[in-house]
């Protein structure tokens, strides 16, 4: 049964690996116009791999969150199924599994295209292998199924509107939730403190560089007292993010389940 997932995401993958090869040619097009800087191997300063990591994590995310709500496609007809060949945990497993594999080939072409720009601009020489890059692809991969197992549990017990969730979690968890954190700072620290609590929801939060592995969000004077927003090193985050997105799953199959019939 599985295979009409797989059906999906190979359909899903062409179409995004091809928008995300025309934006790295754009990009290789746009620093070989004249008078356009084409060398950068001399460049002062180096780039850590695990930003490189990070930059091919936000392209799996990207796509995690185009993928999340395959259980929520399958409800279409759910009123017309007679027959259940399978159990639906098995195949909400399944799915799970087809998802990831996709997720991890999206965060791979991501990152050999990012290489490849580089390479084209001469500058592979500036970036340079950190002890932080494993976990940093560890985590990468972590948030996209942390968001995707989200939409998951939001979606899989609803018929439709799952793009409709898709765009509503860019919105809140890219936008309104950091910015509702930041304006709550200087209006109601009651709030503020209940919006960082629930930013440890937020994917996008858990991306973050710098040797404590800190984001910053507060205002400069709550940042200088030390309050941070997830203040947990890369791994920390690494495995609450799995953990959650295992959680979303679970829950997902567990609302799914009952709509069995």
């Amino acid at each position: 049964m599985y295979y009409v997932q797989l059906l999906r995401l190979r359909k899903a993958l062409t179409w995004f690996g091809a928008a995300i090869t025309a934006v790295a040619l754009l990009i290789v097009i746009t620093m070989h116009l004249p008078h356009a800087e084409t060398d950068l191997s001399a460049a002062k300063g180096t780039i850590p791999l695990s930003v490189l990591f990070l930059g091919a994590s936000l392209i799996a995310i990207l796509f995690a969150t185009i993928c999340g709500t395959s259980l929520n496609q399958e409800n279409e007809g759910v009123e017309m199924v007679w027959a259940k060949p399978i159990a639906r945990e098995r195949l909400a497993f399944e799915y799970m599994l087809c998802d990831l594999a996709a997720i991890v080939t999206a965060f791979v072409y991501g990152l050999i295209l990012i290489l490849l720009v580089f390479a084209s601009l001469g500058a592979t020489s500036v970036i340079v292998v950190d002890g932080s890059a494993p976990a940093a692809a560890v985590l990468g991969l972590g948030v996209a199924m942390m968001w995707n197992g989200e939409l998951q549990a939001l979606t899989s017990w609803q018929i439709g509107r799952g793009g409709l969730m898709i765009g509503l979690s860019w919105a809140v968890f890219a936008w309104l939730l950091p910015m509702c954190t930041l304006l709550s700072t200087y209006w109601n620290p009651s709030a503020h403190a209940f919006l960082v609590a629930a930013n440890y929801l937020n994917p996008l939060a858990y991306l973050a560089t710098g040797g404590g592995g800190h984001i910053q969000i507060n205002s400069s004077s709550s940042a200088a007292n030390g309050n941070v927003l997830i203040p947990l090193g890369w791994w920390a985050r690494a495995a609450i993010a799995w953990s959650l997105g295992i959680a979303g799953w679970g829950a997902a199959t567990f609302a799914w389940k009952r709509l069995e019939v």
